[in-house]
C-alpha cells in the first residue's frame, strides 16, 4: 500500500507540474499575444504618419508645380485640377440651390 501511495503522491507531483508548466506557458502565450496587438496598434500608428507626410509631400509639390509639372506628375495634377474644378461646381450648385426662393404654393 506504502508503494501505491507513493505511486500516486509521485502522479499527483508529475500532474501539478505539468499543471503549473501550462498554466505559465499560457501566460506567455496571454502576455505575447497583447504585446502582438500593442505592436500592431504602434505600427499601424506609423503608417498613419507616413500617409499624412506623404500627402503633405503631394500637396506642397501640386501647389508649388501645378502651373509646370514634372512630365511624370503631369497626369496626376490634370487630375487634381479636374476635381478642384468639379468641386468647384458643386460648391456654387450648393450655394445656388440654399439661396434660391422658396416655392409659397
Amino acid at each position: 500500500m506504502a508503494d501505491f501511495r507513493k505511486f500516486i503522491g509521485s502522479v499527483t507531483q508529475r500532474a501539478g507540474g505539468l499543471a503549473k508548466g501550462a498554466a505559465e506557458a499560457a501566460a506567455r502565450r496571454t502576455k505575447n499575444v497583447s504585446r502582438i496587438a500593442r505592436l500592431n496598434v504602434d505600427i499601424s500608428s506609423e503608417r498613419d504618419t507616413i500617409k499624412q507626410a506623404y500627402s503633405e509631400i503631394g500637396k506642397l509639390y501640386f501647389e508649388t508645380h501645378r502651373e509646370d509639372p514634372e512630365p511624370y506628375f503631369e497626369q496626376l495634377c490634370r487630375e487634381i485640377e479636374t476635381c478642384l474644378e468639379v468641386i468647384a461646381a458643386k460648391e456654387a450648385e450648393i450655394v445656388r440651390l440654399k439661396t434660391e426662393p422658396k416655392d409659397e404654393n
